[in-house]
């Protein structure tokens, strides 16, 4: 089904095909986590992990 999706063909219709997913779970364009991954990165450099 997945194949015939992305060939659009009629075939690949589901239940889903009209869905529509969010690409990334609680992101709505402002990066408001990369801080905090910034400073774990920071801390994991500092202590060689």
């Amino acid at each position: 089904k997945a194949a015939y999706r992305i060939l659009g063909t009629s075939a690949g219709e589901s239940a889903f095909a009209d869905r529509v997913f969010q690409a990334i779970p609680f992101y709505k364009g402002h990066p408001w986590f990369l801080p905090t991954v910034q400073a774990w990165f920071n801390i994991r450099d500092k202590l060689g992990i």
